[in-house]
């Protein structure tokens, strides 16, 4: 059971920095959902040429480092919960 609930925040975690990258260059797609916050390590890029590649260019490489980024985060955040609550609840 926990080890299914560890890969649930895994993907969790890996998905929504995907998520993130993707939302962040939407803009090149034609949807202006352009949110700084959504992904951390996405720095605006100017350069000429198609658009949808770009995107999935982007989105692909930018948004594995924001996924690495938010699992290091999210697994910080939940490692030290349960590491206060196994010392808290003995």
């Amino acid at each position: 059971m926990k080890v299914q609930k560890n890969a649930r925040w895994t993907l969790f975690f890996v998905g929504l920095g995907y998520l993130g990258a993707a939302v962040f260059y939407s803009y090149l797609v034609g949807i202006n959902a352009n949110i700084q916050v959504v992904c951390l390590v996405c720095p605006h890029i100017t350069s000429i040429g198609p658009a949808i590649p770009k995107f999935v260019y982007r989105t692909l490489l930018l948004g594995t480092l924001n996924a690495l980024f938010l699992l290091l985060l999210g697994w910080s955040i939940i490692l030290f919960v349960r590491f206060i609550g196994r010392i808290t609840f003995k």
